[in-house]
């Protein structure tokens, strides 16, 4: 086993320019190895120092790759998604040696499917336990491509996508068992999908996940996918699937789609690459909604409000500014929430000082979606790091969990660099949405800073 050199941590901090507020971990709750990978501006170093003392808002660390969860050459957790089965908060990430460039290949140790638990809230975490380990080889021609989807059935089952196929839990999260030819070429004929992170219960098709083709039609730069979503389906708990799938117009290029099924309807969000989905007057890509009011295909869709920053002139670039989307419903508020990513930017009217990277948080009313509105209203800035894409990596918040009993809502995210160390985070915000945002939009506008370089 071999591992990266533990200076490489101090020059973390030392190029995340960390060296003067490295006396923020009694403020914030965070230390300056958190900070480091976190990028955090004084700005939000006080938001969240604020945040958490009124008891709003918080950001923790729920994985670093240091110690002991530290294996070969992999450095770099990242894309998580989660669900709760009961009071059991379950979180399943990859672990690599980086996201993109970099010397390091894959080894032993890497993993597309690592999963920890936390019985207890969120505060501690199990130790980090790849789901692999559990099969005995990997589902053949598995529909599954680049990310995983994960959920939880009425009775506590959980369910996890990945592209080794198919793993179930009956214990919480405690053991699991790899179900042999589920989602795989024997089930589906489809093409492989890049998945949205939740899978969601229907009344009538179970378990249900969507992904969007990873065939492109032709080559181009951005590549440019195929206009259509599929879902795929389970009535017995993950073990046999069944697919389909909507063609939608050009426009509409719903990548990663993020599912949530509320009161028989059926809301997806999802990053755009659909070259309409570009504003070139206000330089901004909006995200896309799909939604149906039945709660199953056709879905009507549109462009929402939710936006991320052009970057430059380089349309490769362009609609890499977008992430895969969180969405839920607030019982408290009674709004839809959604946490989205401007990978180059800020909320709006920040969307171009090109040093930023933000999550942000947008709500819309059941009765908004219902008429056909895709006007989400601005909350507030969750979180935001500086540097852009290229510089920085993160953040991915797809498939966050509400925790009603504490009246929370928990966002994971991974923040760090391209060729790593990146750690998973969690953002933890109260339900309260109507006395968080306040404190949210007291973001001061951040300063231009150099960003940190390639570590």
């Amino acid at each position: 086993m071999t591992r990266k050199n533990p200076l490489f941590w101090r020059k973390c901090l030392c190029i995340a320019g960390l060296a003067v507020t490295v006396g923020c971990q009694g403020v914030t709750g965070l230390s300056p190895e958190d900070q480091a990978l976190l990028c955090l501006d004084g700005g939000m170093s006080a938001v969240l120092a604020n945040g958490l003392s009124r008891g709003l808002l918080e950001v923790a660390p729920v994985v670093l790759p240091a110690n002991e969860d530290l294996l070969g050459v992999n450095d770099h957790f990242g894309w998580p998604v989660a669900t709760m089965s009961g009071d059991v908060i379950i979180v399943v990430y990859y672990r690599a040696p980086t996201h993109w460039g970099g010397r390091d290949k894959p080894d032993e140790f890497s993993s597309p499917c690592v999963m920890t638990r936390s019985l207890d809230g969120g505060q501690t975490w199990t130790a980090p336990l790849s789901l692999t380990t559990f099969a005995k080889k990997r589902t053949q021609g598995c529909r599954a491509g680049f990310g995983n989807a994960i959920g939880t059935l009425a009775d506590g089952t959980v369910v996890c996508v990945t592209k080794w196929g198919v793993f179930r839990s009956r214990d919480q999260g405690g053991m699991w068992e790899h179900l042999p030819g589920a989602f795989g070429e024997q089930q589906l004929k489809g093409p492989g999908t890049n998945m949205g992170p939740r899978l969601v219960v229907h009344p009538v098709h179970g378990l249900v996940a969507a992904g969007h083709s990873t065939r492109s039609p032709r080559k181009a730069s951005p590549p440019v996918f195929s206009p259509e979503i599929w879902l795929r389906w389970s009535r017995d708990a993950g073990e046999t699937w069944t697919e389909a799938k909507q063609d939608l117009p050009e426009s509409a290029i719903p990548i990663e789609p993020a599912l949530l099924m509320h009161e028989g309807a059926l809301l997806v969000l999802a990053r755009s690459h659909g070259r309409e989905a570009l504003d070139s007057g206000e330089q901004v890509w909006h995200y896309t909604q799909l939604y149906s009011r039945t709660g199953w295909m056709p879905f009507t869709s549109s462009f929402c409000s939710i936006t991320a920053s052009q970057v430059g002139t380089s349309p490769w670039h362009g609609p890499w500014s977008q992430d895969t989307v969180e969405i839920s419903f607030n019982p408290l508020s009674k709004r839809f929430e959604a946490v989205a990513t401007n990978r180059n930017g800020g909320g709006p009217g920040r969307e171009h000082p090109t040093n930023q990277q933000t999550i942000n948080l947008w709500s819309i009313t059941t009765e908004e979606l219902a008429e056909g509105s895709s006007e989400w209203r601005f909350e507030g800035t969750l979180l935001r790091r500086r540097g852009k894409i290229g510089d920085v990596d993160g953040m991915h918040p797809g498939g966050g969990v509400i925790d009603v009993k504490n009246g929370v809502a928990h966002t994971f995210v991974y923040c760090g660099f391209p060729t790593g160390p990146s750690g998973i985070f969690r953002i933890t915000r109260t339900l309260d949405t109507q006395a968080l945002s306040p404190e949210l939009q007291k973001l001061p506008v951040m300063k231009y800073i150099p960003p940190p370089p390639r570590p």
